[in-house]
């Protein structure tokens, strides 16, 4: 479906032809790419290929026949326990020099969600930090976690059988398996697919593997130099009798770049955060800096539809697993009635019981977990009984809500 939108100075289409795939990547690369040609040869290559494959996805902003700007449309699949939505990530937004304080990002926003929900997305995603994002309901959702390791820290062992070396390509399979391992517990993490790697592998080129006697890939750490420490971006290990090996690895790495720190950057519900706490300072939800992850619905029904069978499975867990009991969430003016009827759940856009209001934001954070439903509940003294307010509770629990550097966009 093609979507136009225009005003008496711009118009924001899909691309159309190779010429407009050109100059959009270039637009991208001039503002992304800090002046190091990998990010640009990226757009030209990668990103090329991924816009051809589906122009609608870069989206233009022209001013008569000049690029104004341009963003482009990543589709992913984001998981919150049981839960699989499909999320529009919008990557890359850049507006020419020449019509900067035109409106031009205002307007490629407005065509992308017009895409976005003419096409089933659940909700948008971007990473940002940007004040301007609040006119769309943008809510943050990601935080950032650390665990700082002392490099003359000793290993808490070391396997004599194992062997170090950097990744490569025929690795893929093995990393993809150990990132659905460790990070399985962890909400909002997007589906990571060969595809994904495929296509940033020179995001991953730096790797390190570790492998047994036999070859076998059962380790691997993505360290990046940041100012004065060595931050490990990712981990993925097959056991954690292998703890002792990675801190190893992460330290030797660190020392080869004359480092005398390592950060690794997980959250909590990782495989490996038990060991990291136990032998690292934690510096738990620290800044997000300048790329903060932060989400918008584009269909709220939709979504909640979507959500169903983690809160079956929340309740099935809960005291409430041989109850019935409702919630009506009113957000903005419509009313989301949530039914729980012995661990099976049903959602209807209907107003029932127990009425909760909140805005599109505070949802969207209670939803990733961001906000705890008691952090609303008082900030709004409302009246609930005790079994809505117990159902508020288990479908909302407190989640750390994370997205690794490798799959931000």
């Amino acid at each position: 479906m093609a979507h136009v939108m225009t005003s008496t100075a711009l118009t924001v289409r899909a691309a159309q032809v190779d010429d407009e795939i050109r100059l959009a990547n270039a637009l991208m690369a001039d503002a992304y790419g800090n002046g190091t040609p990998s990010r640009a040869a990226w757009l030209e290559s990668s990103g090329r290929r991924e816009a051809e494959r589906d122009r609608e996805h870069t989206r233009i902003a022209l001013a008569g026949n000049d690029m104004a700007g341009t963003v482009r449309i990543t589709t992913e699949t984001l998981r919150i326990g049981e839960a699989r939505l499909k999320v529009g990530g919008l990557a890359w937004a850049a507006v020419s020099p020449r019509h900067h304080r035109k409106g031009v990002e205002l307007a490629l926003f407005r065509d992308a969600h017009s895409y976005l929900r003419a096409n089933g997305y659940h909700l948008s995603m971007v990473f940002a930090n940007n004040e301007f994002l609040r006119k769309f309901d943008y809510a943050k959702t990601c935080e950032e976690f650390a665990y700082d390791l002392e490099v003359a820290d000793p290993p808490v062992s070391v396997n004599r059988n194992l062997r170090v070396r950097r990744v490569k390509p025929g690795d893929i399979a093995s990393l993809q398996r150990l990132f659905q391992s460790n990070y399985k517990s962890v909400d909002c993490t997007l589906l990571r697919t060969r595809a994904h790697f495929s296509c940033k592998w020179s995001q991953f080129a730096q790797a390190r593997v570790l492998t047994d006697a036999r070859g076998k890939v059962v380790a691997y750490v993505l360290p990046r130099r940041d100012s004065d420490s060595l931050c490990i971006d990712e981990v993925g290990v097959e056991s954690l009798a292998l703890a002792g090996d990675v801190c190893n690895l992460a330290a030797s790495v660190a020392r080869e770049n004359y480092l005398s720190r390592v950060s690794f950057l997980i959250p909590p519900a990782h495989t490996f955060s038990p060991v990291l706490s136990a032998k690292c300072e934690s510096r738990g939800s620290i800044a997000p800096g300048e790329k903060s992850g932060m989400m918008a619905f584009m269909d709220i029904g939709e979504a909640l539809e979507s959500i169903i069978p983690e809160w079956e499975n929340l309740v099935a867990r809960s005291p409430l697993r041989s109850e019935r009991c409702e919630l009506s969430l009113v957000v903005g003016e419509r009313c989301y009635r949530i039914r729980a009827n012995r661990s099976a759940v049903d959602v209807s856009d209907s107003a029932g019981t127990n009425k909760f209001s909140l805005t599109a934001r505070e949802f969207m954070q209670l939803i990733t977990g961001f906000l705890t439903p008691e952090e609303i509940y008082h900030a709004r003294r409302r009246m609930l009984a005790p079994d809505g307010r117990l159902l508020l509770k288990v479908l909302f629990p407190n989640r750390n809500a994370y997205v690794p550097r490798f799959d931000r966009f």
